[in-house]
């Protein structure tokens, strides 16, 4: 996983948790090559964010290599989500496999710059394991403050 992504977590989340959950869940993977192909674009443009881009401009040295990679991000980022949304309606993936996904499009749309979409996925997430709590009884199987 892209070091820039783990900031002050532990990086068993992206080392273990989210590499073992590849294998069973199609969209965490797709989730990870958009972002893998988002940093690849982003460090063919160096320190700038996508947006403001020298190689958007077709005159730039690597702008092939630049839109090859960008193209192939959105690419993924869209199979992830369309899958995810597939697998959970058609009840073929367990909730662990969304919300790790919801973290991957939370980090691809922050790490892209758009933080309205962050910050979307991020509620999404809350109230996907709302309901799935809710589903599951899970706040009846907590323990009550009794004294």
């Amino acid at each position: 996983m892209s070091p820039n992504l783990g900031g002050a977590f532990d990086k068993f989340i992206w080392n273990h948790i989210i590499a073992q959950t590849c294998e069973n869940e199609p969209f965490v993977l797709e989730s990870v090559i958009a972002i893998g192909a988002l940093s690849k674009a982003m460090s063919v443009c160096g320190a700038n964010p996508l947006y403001t881009c020298p190689l958007a401009t077709p005159e730039s040295t690597n702008h092939e290599l630049y839109l090859t990679a960008y193209r192939y991000s959105l690419k993924q980022y869209n199979n992830a989500t369309r899958s995810m949304k597939i697998a959970l309606a058609d009840g073929k993936s367990n909730i662990r496999g969304a919300l790790i996904t919801c973290l991957l499009i939370f980090c691809f749309e922050t790490y892209f710059g758009n933080q309205a979409a962050a910050v979307r996925n991020a509620q999404a997430g809350i109230l996907l394991m709302h309901q799935w709590q809710l589903k599951e009884g899970a706040f009846e199987k907590l323990p009550s403050n009794s004294s």
